[in-house]
């Protein structure tokens, strides 16, 4: 393969893990949502839910930087 054609092939796979990355943070803030409108029991999960959300910021940037 050219390099020319890997870049591109890199590009769309890039591409694509944005787009699954956008998706599973949008679905970790709506599970914060839920999590902290519930009883605090429910608080722990709430934090878990930021911090995968913010894992999942961290990793859309370097998907979009590559």
């Amino acid at each position: 393969m050219s390099s020319a054609v890997m870049y591109t092939f890199y590009g769309v796979q890039a591409a694509r893990n944005v787009a699954n990355l956008v998706d599973q943070t949008a679905t970790e803030v709506q599970r914060y949502q839920t999590a902290t409108e519930s009883s605090a029991v429910s608080t722990l999960y709430g934090v878990q839910a930021a911090r995968n959300v913010a894992n999942l910021v961290d990793q859309t940037a370097t998907e979009v930087q590559r």
